[in-house]
């Protein structure tokens, strides 16, 4: 049961209560996603909880995107950034995770990129793993890999020198939306590593690729 008294206890304005609400969520979220953080993201104990840093990004947030998201899609847009720190890290370590994560152009764009990704798994009726992750048997993941190596070679793309071309000129952007390029192949192939460089692949092609999950020890790269 989530506890909803303070908006009453400290008179709070609609604003104010709507940013509390946010606060809960962000902790529901922090708590499951990264379990170790939880600690060091929490509303005060005692008192007003708007004295908290946590309580004051999200009334930030609240103001920052009041009549461009739904009230419904905030738990979504709150999922959308942890999911996207969580895969920033360098080995077993990861992005710092703070409610400044919240607010900002940064952060705006980071949600346009899930929600897109979002919207399209919702169109194609794509069934989940678990909440907001797609998951695919190896042969399947497989046999993607093919068609798009069959696709490409039809194409005629098979050097660095073309994969570069075809990346700057779009295509490869291109045939990604059109379901031509697997997912998979993107995220796995030594080709395209090596064309994209340090470049974020998630912001290269308007995806957020964390949401396949892949099993490691039975793939590397293609």
């Amino acid at each position: 049961m989530i506890d909803l008294e303070p908006i009453l206890k400290y008179n709070m304005t609609p604003e104010q209560g709507r940013a509390f609400k946010l606060a809960l969520i962000w902790q529901e979220l922090v708590r499951r996603e990264f379990p170790n953080e939880w600690a060091r993201n929490k509303l005060r104990k005692t008192g007003d909880p708007r004295k908290s840093v946590l309580f004051r990004h999200c009334l930030k947030l609240v103001q920052e995107t009041k009549g461009l998201i739904k009230p419904e899609e905030y738990k979504l847009y709150i999922l959308a950034q942890l999911r996207n720190m969580k895969k920033l890290k360098v080995g077993d370590i990861h992005a710092l995770v703070e409610p400044t994560i919240l607010t900002g152009p940064a952060a705006w764009k980071r949600w346009k990129i899930w929600k897109y990704d979002y919207d399209k798994r919702m169109r194609q009726n794509i069934p989940a793993a678990s909440e907001m992750n797609l998951s695919m048997s190896p042969a399947l993941i497989k046999q993607n890999i093919e068609n798009t190596n069959k696709f490409l070679d039809k194409e005629g793309v098979y050097t660095k020198g073309l994969f570069q071309l075809m990346l700057d000129n779009g295509k490869l952007k291109e045939w990604f939306k059109m379901d031509k390029i697997s997912p998979y192949y993107l995220i796995l192939s030594s080709m395209i590593k090596d064309v994209i460089g340090d470049r974020d692949l998630n912001e290269i092609f308007d995806h957020d690729f964390s949401i396949y999950k892949i099993d490691k020890e039975l793939f590397t790269t293609v």
